[in-house]
């Protein structure tokens, strides 16, 4: 359940996360003021957030994917019968 609750609220906490970090970040850019770039890195943060987590995401599809071949190898793998032993009354 905690798990599926996270996974559903992770987007909108990490666009928050990215929006409030620019926000705080892009008071210092001049380039709506003056036109050009002075080096804040404001706009790196954005960059740097959007590319941390998707990369977080393909690790997590990857995991997955792992997963589910594994899974799927396991039920593929045949099933040897089991030796029967027979025993006679002499």
């Amino acid at each position: 359940m905690m798990k599926t609750l996270l996974s559903k609220t992770a987007p909108w906490l990490a666009g928050v996360g990215m929006a409030a970090g620019q926000a705080a970040v892009a008071t210092r850019c001049t380039v709506p003021e003056q036109g050009t770039c002075v080096g804040c890195c404001s706009c790196l943060v954005v960059i740097g957030s959007l590319a941390s987590w998707a990369l977080q995401n393909k690790r997590q599809q990857q995991a997955e994917t792992q997963e589910k071949v594994h899974n799927e190898l396991q039920i593929s793998e045949p099933q040897l019968p089991q030796p029967q032993v027979v025993h006679s009354r002499d």
